[in-house]
C-alpha cells in the first residue's frame, strides 16, 4: 500500500513592493498556514497550523465581535528581497526593514472599498523589534483602490477579518393614539314641610389617551324650609369640557302661616265692630 501523506493545500501568489534603497522586494502570500515555526514548537496553543489560525481568529474577534469568525482570513505571508540582483531570498529579522514595512493585501472575494471594514492582525514568529514570539500587533487598516495598507514590523502570519462597513444610518419611525371619554355629574334636592332631602347622582367617567384630563361637575339640591344636600359626581375625561349641572326647586305647598294671619286680622276686626254695635244698643 502507498503510503498515506496528510497536508495543508494553500494558494501562494506574489505581489511586488516599490524599491527600497536600490534592493527589489516582492512577497509571496499563501492562503493558509501550511508549517509551524522553530520558535512555536514549545508553544502547545501554536504548535500546529490549525492552532496558529485558530489563535489569530480569537485575536481579531477579541478586538471587534462584530466580526464573524468565518468572515476571517489568516495567511502566511514572507517577504523577499533581491540584493544588487543576486536573486530572490527570504527577508530575516536581520534584514528587515527596522522602520517597519507597508504593504498592501488585495481585497477578498466578496468585499469592496466602500461596502466592508477591516481589521488587521500580525502575529511574531520571532523576537523581533522589541515585540516576543506570540505576541501579536494590530497594524491600521486603510482602504485603497488596491486593496487594504498597513504598516507590520514582521511578518507571517496576518489575519484580515472584514465585516460590512457602517455608514452610521438609521431610520425609525413611530405613531400613536388616544381616545378619553367621560361622564359628568348631576344632583337634584327636593325639600317639603319644612323637611327637606338632597341627592346628588354621581358621575363617573373614564379616559384613555394621551395627556387627557378632565372633570366631571357637582350636583347640589335643596329644598324649602328645609336642607337638603346632593353628592357631587366626578369623572375623568380627555380633553373633555366639564357640563354644568342643573338646580331645581320644588314649589311651595302646605304653607298655612299667611292664611292664620288674615283669620285673626278678620276676628279682630269683627270684634271691634260687634263691640261698637252692642254699645250703641246699651246707650239707647
Amino acid at each position: 500500500a502507498l503510503p498515506e501523506i496528510t497536508g495543508r493545500i494553500s494558494v501562494s501568489q506574489e505581489f511586488p513592493m516599490d524599491p527600497v534603497d536600490g534592493n527589489d522586494f516582492k512577497i509571496d502570500v499563501e492562503s493558509s498556514i501550511t508549517q509551524v515555526p522553530d520558535s512555536f514548537q514549545n508553544k502547545e496553543h501554536l504548535k500546529t497550523p490549525g492552532k496558529i489560525e485558530q489563535g489569530m481568529k480569537l485575536k481579531i474577534r477579541e478586538k471587534d465581535s462584530g466580526i464573524a469568525e468565518k468572515d476571517i482570513a489568516v495567511y502566511d505571508v514572507e517577504l523577499l528581497v533581491n540584493i544588487n540582483g543576486a536573486g530572490w531570498e527570504k527577508v530575516t529579522k536581520d534584514n528587515f526593514p527596522s522602520e517597519g514595512l507597508t504593504m498592501t493585501l488585495p481585497y477578498p472575494s466578496g468585499t469592496g472599498e466602500n461596502t466592508h471594514d477591516f481589521m488587521v492582525t500580525h502575529m511574531f514568529t520571532e523576537d523581533m523589534n522589541g515585540f516576543l514570539a506570540g505576541d501579536v500587533e494590530y497594524p491600521a487598516a486603510d482602504k485603497t483602490e488596491k486593496g487594504i495598507t498597513f504598516k507590520v514590523n514582521g511578518l507571517s502570519p496576518i489575519a484580515l477579518g472584514w465585516k460590512a462597513a457602517d455608514n452610521g444610518s438609521s431610520d425609525g419611525s413611530g405613531d400613536g393614539e388616544g381616545d378619553g371619554s367621560g361622564g359628568s355629574g348631576n344632583g337634584n334636592g327636593n325639600g317639603s314641610s319644612g323637611n327637606g332631602s338632597g341627592n346628588g347622582s354621581s358621575g363617573n367617567g373614564s379616559g384613555n389617551g394621551s395627556s387627557g384630563n378632565g372633570s366631571g361637575s357637582s350636583g347640589n339640591g335643596s329644598g324649602n324650609s328645609g336642607n337638603g344636600s346632593g353628592n357631587s359626581g366626578n369623572g375623568n375625561a380627555s380633553n373633555t369640557p366639564a357640563v354644568p349641572s342643573t338646580q331645581i326647586n320644588s314649589p311651595v305647598t302646605g304653607d298655612t302661616s299667611p292664611m292664620m294671619f288674615y283669620v285673626l286680622l278678620a276676628a279682630a276686626a269683627f270684634s271691634v265692630i260687634l263691640g261698637l254695635y252692642i254699645r250703641k244698643k246699651t246707650n239707647r
